[in-house]
């Protein structure tokens, strides 16, 4: 294999010098010998120089492609002087003679820059396809990674640390005199649940819960798992419509019947929040308002 390889790779060093010969002789020889003798800059060695840059470019790189276009440069100016300070030496043709040479070279230029050119622009749109599927690709990923950056994958909702972004803006916003409440609950005895039934049904029932608040829960609710069975929840309307969300969810909660004998309910705290409040002030008070609706006998909300 090794063998293989290395006659592989002195093949291809071997193309790269023949092909670097050959153009150098297009270069020092065929193209002066075409300008001399074919008219100077009156016929299609022009064109030719054109095409030969071209050629030089998809052919080579670095600065071996340098060098041979400052060489095909310094030629084709070096003949341009000589036929300006010593026309005798250029050979002419008369005008007819010059058209038939034209009506045919100048087409077939023509095609075989095209030809050339077409594979820059196929590489290039092949590239482009390839980048913009790419960038595709990303944005894709990042949206993913972003979703999973923001979202509680057990409940489907928010995660705590998306949810104290969103109530840093709301605190913000606090002196506009919108009726904006917090809501903060948890699973009544809950580790017991988990002890008696396992862990996957107390994960199930906090998939169940998300999923319950996300139908109940108006649209412009912004609904988040705290951390282990507790909840929060930033809802934007009047205490009355609150109350009403509030007592549906807890009955919803109480007819979920995973397992025999298994009723879940919620305890639950509540506070609105004030002018010039800080995360602090808003969680001291709702924190407080979830341990008296515990310390009044649990499954029941709490408004401080």
């Amino acid at each position: 294999m090794s063998i293989i390889l290395s006659r592989a790779i002195k093949l291809n060093i071997s193309l790269k010098y023949i092909q670097l010969i050959f153009f150098l002789f297009i270069i020092l020889i065929l193209i002066p010998y075409g300008w001399i003798n074919s008219g100077g800059s009156s016929n299609n060695t022009i064109a030719y120089v054109f095409l030969t840059v071209i050629c030089i470019t998809y052919f080579f790189q670095g600065k071996t492609r340098s060098v041979l276009v400052y060489l095909l440069v310094s030629i084709f100016v070096a003949l341009y002087v000589l036929e300006y300070n010593y026309p005798q030496l250029i050979m002419v043709y008369d005008p007819k003679s010059q058209f038939f040479d034209r009506l045919i070279q100048i087409p077939l230029t023509l095609i075989a820059s095209y030809m050339l050119l077409k594979q820059f622009a196929d590489a290039y749109l092949t590239e482009k396809k390839k980048n913009d599927q790419y960038s595709e690709e990303l944005i894709r990923i990042n949206k993913e990674l972003e979703l999973l950056a923001t979202i509680d994958e057990l409940s489907d909702t928010y995660n705590r640390r998306t949810y104290n972004l969103r109530l840093k803006e709301v605190l913000e916003q606090s002196k506009i005199n919108n009726d904006i409440y917090i809501i903060l609950f948890d699973i009544d005895y809950f580790k017991e649940i988990n002890d008696n039934y396992g862990h996957i049904v107390g994960d199930e029932i906090i998939y169940q819960i998300g999923r319950m608040m996300k139908e109940i829960m108006p649209k412009s609710s912004f609904i988040s798992r705290w951390g282990g069975d507790e909840f929060a929840i930033i809802f934007y309307g009047r205490l009355e419509q609150l109350k009403k969300y509030v007592i549906q969810l807890q009955k919803e909660i109480s007819d979920l019947q995973l397992y025999d004998n298994l009723n879940v309910t919620l305890s639950i705290g509540i506070t609105k929040i004030k002018k010039n409040d800080c995360n602090k002030d808003v969680f001291k008070r709702v924190d407080e308002a979830l341990y008296k609706s515990k310390e009044k006998g649990r499954n029941q909300y709490y408004i401080i």
